[in-house]
């Protein structure tokens, strides 16, 4: 499997956290993101910030694979906080 190397996370509120996404990384999975047939599928930014935190969080939107900066992502306590930001 392939190995990468962790995420920055920039600033972690009460209910939110700001990730910085490498270009080149996919934001979640998708029909499209999925390896070839022979290879491991990339891990999502989704799920590497999920596992940074330690809590399941939500993306509030999504940067295209080969776009870098800053991604918003609420934590999954209250919906309506995903919904709000």
């Amino acid at each position: 499997l392939p190995t990468y190397p962790p995420l920055s996370i920039l600033h972690r509120g009460e209910n939110f956290v700001v990730v910085d996404k490498p270009g080149g990384c996919i934001s979640h999975h998708s029909e499209y993101s999925r390896g070839k047939k022979d290879e491991a599928p990339p891990v999502p930014l989704l799920q590497r910030a999920r596992d940074a935190v330690g809590e399941r969080i939500n993306l509030v939107h999504r940067l295209d694979r080969g776009a870098s900066g800053c991604v918003l992502c609420a934590f999954e306590k209250d919906e309506n906080v995903t919904r709000e930001l």
